[in-house]
């Protein structure tokens, strides 16, 4: 029927005009409907199809599929799973589950679903990427190098093979092993799309900014790039456009990556609502009342890396990632566990905070323990857990920690605010707001307020250290921050290009910045956009002089 569509369309209707409730002929109509573009349509017709009772693993999968394009991840869940039901020997819809798991922040049920299917098909090309994805959500970063290794071995005619593994090598600041393979992939004629957005950030990246903006042309007139591609490639013509020095280019096109990336998230309308909502409740609730200290737990509390997202938490981790008697944990869920147990417990956040009781705090111990221990911590060494949207939790940080160090992270606000709006986010209920600059700046300034706030309301051991004085001054800046860990100097931690190499695969938008030389080329790059910051500046301004910096 493949060309025929006009044709298969007539036939199901005709079916359907005898037997209206014919599943399979529901089945092909909704089909064709998607294909069109009708997805709602698409969406009742498969939805009549399963209320007439059939089982049908294609049936199942089409839902399944449907609901995840309509940025319904959960509701896709049980059909995918009746799919395999139906027939296990599915690996491409294992693969697609294991995906869906893991967006939903089920990474050991996708693990557990991966490994299983490995036994059978070990050498899946649809496993393998999908594998390393999961190995990367869980800091496994050598697995996940092993799997895509191996997707290129099974398959040496595969582009996309070629691409993932280069962007693996992106990410972990090893550029010759990127151009090898990106080399490699052009000479048999493999490359692809996403190959050449790689190579587009690898020539930029190395100053040719020229060449790589002419590739990004490129791409942008093939029009073949799937649409989270589609953002990456916008948000690199950003980023080209800025090492050009045209900022009113740079600024049209990160604005249309957020635009893409707020559009495929399908963000439920409230999602903006729901960490201005805790942030707000937080800054009532410590305004209004003074929370007893909490008890200390037995053992060394985890010191904290906190701040705003873009003020220099990475560099300043993977420098102090150094130090041979720290464990450094990078943005893992920690806090957010904390929270799921706080909230399975029937309380109010933060209403019910002064109810915290021993045990409580004991039950928010240990599942922040399990998380830590699950990305890697043997539990011995001195852990810092390095979470900039922390920030805003450290009411509760303190109660369950309260002996912490809490190292607070500042930069320039402007050019927080500019370096959030510029980079690519993965949607959820803080970085939704970076997809615009005054919506950055409100949520900039309410957590900043609720800092201040814990500053006068909570006893926390804190030390704030400055991204460009960070820059400027390395050693008596992190001389200043190992003495106030209370851990012996080691000069290793001056060297952030070699910690970034040992450290391997970076996931935050700071990945190749931190391999390079310490440099000021990010310092007040905000001047050059003043004139897209400036509204803002009366709302920033109280920030700016409270970190000592100049408007």
């Amino acid at each position: 029927m493949a060309g025929r569509l006009p044709e298969a369309e007539r036939i199901c209707l005709e079916v359907l005009a005898v037997e209206p409730a014919q599943p399979h002929a529901l089945h092909m109509l909704a089909v064709l409907r998607i294909n069109t573009g009708a997805r709602q349509e698409g969406l009742e017709l498969l939805e009549r199809a399963l209320a007439t009772g059939v089982k049908h693993p294609a049936i199942e999968l089409v839902y399944g599929r449907l609901l995840l394009d309509l940025g319904r991840p959960e509701e896709s869940v049980p059909p995918l799973q009746r799919s395999l039901d139906l027939d296990p020997r599915q690996p491409g819809v294992i693969a697609l589950l294991a995906k869906t798991l893991n967006t939903l922040r089920d990474t050991a049920g996708a693990r557990r679903l991966l490994d299983n299917a490995l036994v059978a098909w070990p050498d899946d090309p649809y496993l393998l990427p999908v594998s390393a994805v999961i190995h990367l959500a869980q800091g496994a970063f050598a697995k996940a190098e092993t799997d895509l290794k191996r997707a290129l071995a099974v398959d040496p005619s595969s582009g996309e093979a070629y691409a993932n593994l280069a962007a693996f090598y992106e990410h972990s600041n090893r550029p010759e092993d990127v151009r090898r393979l990106l080399d490699s992939a052009a000479q048999q004629g493999l490359a692809n799309s996403i190959s050449k957005l790689v190579n587009a950030r690898l020539l930029r990246s190395q100053g040719e900014a020229v060449a790589a903006w002419a590739l990004l042309q490129e791409l942008q007139t093939g029009n073949d790039l799937a649409p989270s591609r589609q953002q990456d490639l916008y948000s690199e013509l950003g980023w080209c456009a800025d090492a050009l020095g045209d900022a009113a280019a740079a600024m049209l096109h990160f604005q249309e990556a957020n635009d893409r990336a707020l559009q495929l998230a399908a963000a439920p309308p409230e999602l903006p609502e729901l960490f201005p909502q805790h942030v707000a409740s937080l800054t009532r609730f410590y305004t209004d009342q003074d929370v007893p200290t909490g008890d200390a737990p037995d053992g060394p509390a985890p010191a904290f890396l906190v701040g705003f997202p873009r003020s220099g938490t990475t560099l300043l981790d993977t420098m102090l990632g150094a130090h041979p008697q720290l464990w450094v944990m990078e943005e893992r869920p920690t806090i957010q566990a904390m929270l799921d147990v706080y909230a399975g417990r029937g309380l109010r956040y933060a209403e019910d905070m002064a109810q915290l009781t021993p045990r409580h705090r004991a039950e928010f111990r240990a599942a922040y323990r399990q998380v830590s221990r699950d990305a890697g911590w043997d539990g011995s060494s001195r852990l810092l857990d390095k979470s900039p949207w922390g920030t805003a939790h450290l009411g509760l940080i303190h109660q369950v920690f309260p002996d912490a160090p809490v190292v607070f992270m500042a930069r320039h606000p402007c050019d927080v605010i500019l370096s959030c709006f510029m980079n690519n986010f993965e949607i959820h209920t803080g970085s939704v707001h970076f997809v615009r600059l005054e919506s950055t700046v409100a949520l900039y300034c309410s957590i900043m307020d609720l800092w201040q706030l814990y500053q006068q309301r909570v006893p926390l051991k804190y030390l704030v250290l400055r991204y460009e004085d960070l820059i400027a001054s390395p050693e008596a800046e992190m001389r200043r921050l190992i003495g106030f860990l209370d851990l012996p100097w080691v000069p290793e931690v001056l060297d952030n290009r070699a910690a970034a190499l040992r450290r391997g695969y970076i996931s935050t938008p700071s990945y190749s910045q931190v391999s390079r030389p310490l440099y000021r080329s990010s310092r007040d790059r905000w001047r050059r956009y003043e004139a897209y910051l400036e509204p803002h500046l009366p709302r920033l301004l109280p920030y700016i002089r409270a970190f000592g910096y100049e408007a």
